[in-house]
């Protein structure tokens, strides 16, 4: 004989209540990466040392088969290089004080903290400039929680971004991008001593998308490549924004970037 089973409609009401209340969960925390074999971007889940669960965060292929940490506890291991337009930047690097034999052969990290909300970007390989950065990923990530977006006008961002660090911390991309609410584009560019970087994105809802064109400046003779551009806003009114720009067959080119809006 069958068994029949019947749920009430309160049952099912509370079962998609449950259902919607962990899509917006996974949905909190929004990113990117540029390899997610390498790379791959969410809320934490590590637990142990400086890490704790349910923040912005990463995990990497060396590390515990890609489980996420968060990136608020990786900062407090790495050495800082100093805030510039609220973009604070930092690197973690073997040696590290007390760190688990778990963790060698981590690999490298630089990385940035934009304002005073919980959104990073940043850059991973397993050696750093030493070693030529194998296997460089670059990526975004944050919590978008209490993001509310402008219907109308205009605003600028001072914009950094990272593109292959260096051990002296000199080499910070910086621009500044202007987003225009009404239009629903974004665009601008960033620039160091050896690469210029430029985007020009449409925004939908509180993310953007478009391309991405990178140029090198330290040659007579600049090389150059063509991409796509991604990213996300956070904060009350767009206060905030990272990204990163990609490059299909010229991975040397590809930034991540991050910035805040200027009064």
């Amino acid at each position: 004989m069958k068994k029949q089973y019947k749920f009430s409609t309160l049952a099912l009401a509370l079962l998609a209540i449950g259902m919607i209340g962990s899509a917006q969960a996974e949905d909190q925390f929004v990113g990117g990466s540029s390899n997610t074999k390498n790379v791959v971007t969410g809320k934490s889940v590590g637990n142990g040392g400086p890490h704790k669960p349910g923040f912005a965060g990463i995990g990497v292929r060396t590390l515990y088969n890609l489980k996420i940490v968060d990136l608020q506890g990786v900062a407090k291991l790495s050495i800082p290089y100093g805030t510039s337009d609220g973009v604070s930047v930092y690197s973690l690097a073997l040696p590290v004080v007390n760190l688990p034999g778990s963790h060698l052969g981590m690999g490298v990290f630089s990385f940035a903290k934009v304002g005073a909300g919980d959104v990073w970007f940043g850059e991973w390989s397993t050696n750093g400039s030493i070693g030529g950065f194998t296997d460089r990923t670059v990526y975004y990530v944050g919590d978008k929680a209490g993001t509310t977006m402008p219907t109308g006008g205009s605003a600028t961002y001072a914009v950094k971004g990272i593109n292959k660090h260096n051990t002296l911390g000199t080499n910070l991309m910086s621009g500044t991008f202007t987003a225009d609410f009404g239009a629903n584009t974004l665009s601008g560019s960033i620039a160091n001593s050896d690469l210029k970087v430029t985007i020009n994105a449409n925004i939908s809802g509180s993310g953007f998308n478009g391309t991405a064109t990178a140029m090198s400046t330290n040659t007579s003779t600049p090389n150059g490549a063509s991409g796509s551009s991604q990213g996300q806003f956070y904060g009350n009114q767009a206060a905030a924004l990272a990204g990163m720009a990609t490059f299909a067959g010229g991975s040397q080119y590809d930034t991540a970037f991050g910035g805040n809006k200027q009064p």
